[in-house]
């Protein structure tokens, strides 16, 4: 069985850090919701998906993540419920396993909750901005088939 999503979105607000003591430790985690656009030719729409991350990672997302930046996540969908009003609605969420910050919150700046930017890192970085990558138009590569080793 496999049970894998990448989603390239944006934090819909900040994340925000809880913790819990549990046993002999404490559990921290960040619950988020990711907008990730759907690319039509003619309008602009966007999912919405619900992301819990847990320690390391949840600490991450919190110092370094921002309201409408750009995040990279990888995990698992995992479906469950939850009971409002005394009814029951069916829930899905990505428990995130991997995530890599993309717009993080500057460095220097100052304010509830601001981390800094990852050493070496001002949020002036990226040659290429948010443009396409810059591979020339109709250029071969003779080295790359993508039927290599599939019949």
């Amino acid at each position: 069985m496999f049970n894998e999503a990448v989603f390239l979105g944006r934090f819909v607000k900040g994340p925000e850090l809880r913790s819990k003591e549990k046993g002999e430790g404490t559990v921290s985690w960040v619950r988020f919701r990711l907008a990730v656009n759907r690319n039509y030719p003619k309008e602009e729409e966007a999912d919405f998906f619900t992301c819990v991350a847990y320690d390391q990672k949840a600490r991450y997302l919190a110092r370094y993540g921002k309201a409408g930046g750009r995040v990279l996540v990888r995990g698992r969908l995992q479906s469950g419920q939850y009971e409002k009003d005394g009814k029951k609605y069916p829930s899905v969420e990505l428990i995130v396993s991997e995530c890599q910050v993309i717009d993080y919150r500057e460095k220097g700046k100052t304010g509830k909750g601001e981390g800094n930017a990852p050493e070496g890192l001002d949020g002036s970085w990226g040659p290429y901005g948010e443009g396409p990558v810059p591979f020339p138009e109709g250029e071969q590569y003779p080295d790359y088939d993508p039927t290599d080793g599939f019949s």
